[in-house]
């Protein structure tokens, strides 16, 4: 199966799929992953449908055993050596606040908050009196 070529609604639909094959393949009913869950019925099907919330999911998950799998969902991503070196130690929180063009890719500085009033050169240059 092609993921990149899908659609986020198709994806959706596919990962509720997944979990329907699974809670067959448990021999369980969408009662039963309700109450173990602790929601109804109606959100397991719309879980199924692609059409639920996330910690739903997670939930259903956990309740069919498969919470081992989330790190194949999203593998855990440790913080870079180089800028846990930059930053003494701490794990950056945030991205910088740097601007990227987006024809070359390359950075490009903030904008000086504090940057002086430019006058047009004749103002600058003429004599109150003249005005």
């Amino acid at each position: 199966m092609n993921i990149h070529g899908m659609t986020d609604d198709a994806i959706a639909l596919e990962l509720g799929a997944r979990i329907q094959r699974q809670r067959l393949n448990r021999n369980k009913t969408q009662d039963q992953i309700a109450e173990a869950v602790g929601v109804s019925k109606p959100t397991i099907i719309q879980l199924e449908r692609g059409q639920a919330k996330l910690t739903t999911l997670i939930s259903v998950m956990r309740a069919l055993g498969m919470l081992d799998q989330v790190d194949q969902i999203v593998p855990e991503v440790p913080a870079s050596p180089i800028q846990v070196y930059k930053m003494a130690g701490t794990v950056r929180k945030r991205a910088t606040s740097q601007a990227v063009r987006a024809c070359t890719g390359k950075f490009v500085a903030k904008a000086n908050k504090t940057a002086t009033k430019v006058t047009h050169s004749k103002r600058a240059n003429k004599d109150k009196s003249e005005w």
